[in-house]
């Protein structure tokens, strides 16, 4: 999704990967958003229904920043409350790493 400034990147990019999830309409495992700028890459959010994992990335280019267990419900709340990158990382409980799905990638 294109944006003019990525200084609600975090916001907006989980708000269209929660109405991916929504509708549900391709009936996949995963959905992904991308929000760029006209200066490039700045917000990634990856969403997998079967591990109720969420991750992000700041910097796309640089890999994720943050993996989060995240309930559909809880993705929903994010969005509601209109929660920045920092404020999901207080919200959400980490994916834990011994957990880590070797299928996902």
């Amino acid at each position: 999704m294109k944006l003019t400034d990525c200084k609600d990147g975090s916001i907006e990019a989980i708000q269209e990967l929660n109405k991916q999830l929504i509708r549900n309409f391709l009936n996949r495992e995963f959905y992904q958003v991308s929000a760029f700028t006209d200066f490039g890459p700045c917000y990634l959010a990856n969403y997998n229904k079967k591990y109720e994992l969420l991750r992000v990335a700041i910097d796309p280019p640089s890999g994720w920043s943050g993996l989060y267990k995240a309930t559909p419900q809880q993705l929903q709340e994010i969005v509601d409350r209109k929660l920045n990158d920092d404020q999901i990382r207080q919200y959400l409980e980490a994916f834990p790493n011994g957990n880590y799905p070797e299928d996902l990638d």
